[in-house]
Parts: structure tokens; C-alpha cells; sequence
């Protein structure tokens, strides 16, 4: 039996203005042991301080230090990572929990105390529900559910949402199925994510967009948009262009719908047999 907890070592920081505390109990920010993004997490931290209670976990990887995987690659190795996270949440009887992989970027509007508050609002009103809420994510199909908030049937990107403790229970007891988290979250758990992104990520080539899973067209879609938008280098304007992109897309889709409703009903009135009166005057 493989004791993989040797693997991972969490770091306690405690604030005492974090900016969602309201609505989540702790912050977990996934970190792979020297990988270089260490200085830029700490530099953040000092900027924003997204719950009183921040951990900050160091992951040795599965290349360093032997773990019970479903595959030996990074997305399985995230994956562990993630449960491992999760079961440390119900050992402090945590609730809701904002996940944080080390490549994030905070924006700046993450400090309007008006996205804040319809976090939090939104937050307790579904804390007892299994969901996924991404503060930042590559949505592809969504749809709204409110002004503010938006239901994503498909997306790539979970470097920043928060869990709540249905979903992370979900997660632990799954964690061996799960080949890639974002087809599996969208297939089996609710995902909402902010209407506008707080929360970045950009997308070089990496060990774990190297596994990426082939789901014709939209990964390819996926992988265009990024070279287009150039987001392997700046976060904006491209992250912003791909919300647009995702919030219209769902829009033409239904007025598609109507419009070939619309074409059959037209076309089938226009092929019936008219009924003329017969009856003699």
C-alpha cells in the first residue's frame, strides 16, 4: 500500500480580511514543488487576501514522489492532488473551499466589493448543493442562470473555483474515475462560473495541455482560440472575448432553434390542403 500523504506538505497563512470569507472557509492554492511560481503565489498573497484562512500546498508530483494514480500523467496526478485537498477540508470540518493552482493571476476587479458580495450572496444560497462555482475559467457552452452568474455545459480551466462540500465529497469518492476533471465536472456535477473572469490563467505548453483529451470540435476550438487570442501570453483581451464568445453562441443557438421551428411550421401551413366552402348559396 502506497502512503502517498508524504507527498504533500500544507502551509498555514491566516488573515483577517479576506475578501470571501463569508462564503468560504478556506483557500487552497495547488503548488508543484519547484516549478518557479512560488515567489509570484507569495507576491499575490500580499495583494489579496481571498479567505482568512490560506493554505498553500506543496505537491512533490508523481515524478518525485510515488502516488496511487489511475495513470501515471499530470492530469491524473492533479486529480490526486485535488482529493487529497478535499479529505484535509474534512478533517476542519470546512465547507466551502476555493481551489487555487499555482499558474493563477488575480485581476484587479476582484477587489470591486460589489463582485464580492454576489459571490457570497450566491455562495450561502447554494452552499448545501453539490456545485462547482469558477471565478475564472476557457468557458466554451454556457448559458445564464442570472444576471450574474452562468451555467457551463462545457469549459476548460479550473484554476479557480470554489467547492462546495457536496462536490468535494463527490470528488473523493470518484477520484479514481476521473480522467480529465473538466469532463467529468460537467458531466456530473453542477458548474456555474462569474460572469466576467476575476481570476486568470494563461495556457503555454505544458506536460498537462500535452493531455488534453481529443473531444472533436471542441478541443480543437479550444487550442485555436488560445493561439488566436494569444493566450499563452496575455490574459486580456482574450479572456474577456471568449466569455463574449460563450454568453453568444448560446444566444445564436436559440434563435437558430427559432428560426427552423419557425421555418417548419411555415413550411408545413404552406403544403396543406386549403378547405374551400363548398356549400351552394
Amino acid at each position: 500500500m502506497i502512503n502517498d500523504n508524504i507527498c504533500y506538505r500544507f502551509e498555514e497563512y491566516k488573515y483577517t480580511d479576506g475578501l470571501l470569507n463569508d462564503s468560504v472557509d478556506a483557500t487552497y492554492i495547488l503548488h508543484l514543488e519547484d516549478n518557479g511560481r512560488l515567489e509570484s503565489i507569495k507576491k499575490q498573497l500580499n495583494q489579496y487576501h481571498p479567505t482568512n484562512i490560506v493554505y498553500i500546498v506543496f505537491d512533490k508530483g508523481y515524478k518525485k514522489c510515488k502516488k496511487q494514480l489511475r495513470e501515471d500523467n499530470t492530469l491524473s496526478d492533479i486529480v490526486k492532488s485535488y482529493s487529497k485537498i478535499f479529505e484535509h477540508s474534512a478533517q476542519h470540518n470546512f465547507s466551502n473551499v476555493l481551489v487555487l493552482e499555482d499558474d493563477f493571476i488575480f485581476g484587479s476587479e476582484l477587489h470591486n466589493k460589489f463582485h464580492i458580495e454576489t459571490i457570497n450572496s450566491f455562495m450561502n444560497m447554494h452552499k448545501n448543493e453539490e456545485l462547482i462555482y469558477s471565478l475564472g475559467v476557457i468557458p466554451l457552452i454556457t448559458y445564464p442562470y442570472n444576471l450574474y452568474t452562468y451555467r457551463i455545459l462545457m469549459g476548460g480551466g479550473l484554476h479557480a473555483s470554489i467547492y462546495t462540500r457536496k462536490a468535494q465529497d463527490n470528488i473523493i469518492r470518484n477520484f479514481k474515475n476521473i480522467g480529465f476533471p473538466e469532463v467529468y465536472i460537467a458531466s456530473h456535477i453542477k458548474w456555474y462560473m462569474y460572469y466576467i473572469p476575476l481570476v486568470y490563467q494563461l495556457f503555454p505548453q505544458t506536460d498537462n495541455s500535452t493531455n488534453w483529451p481529443f473531444i472533436w470540435p471542441f478541443d480543437i476550438i479550444a487550442r485555436e482560440c488560445i493561439k488566436l487570442l494569444n493566450l499563452e501570453k496575455n490574459k486580456e483581451p482574450g479572456t474577456s472575448i471568449i466569455y463574449i464568445l460563450s454568453k453568444t453562441l448560446f444566444l445564436a443557438f436559440i434563435f437558430y432553434i427559432i428560426y427552423i421551428m419557425t421555418t417548419i411550421y411555415t413550411t408545413i401551413t404552406s403544403i396543406m390542403p386549403k378547405k374551400y366552402d363548398t356549400k351552394k348559396k
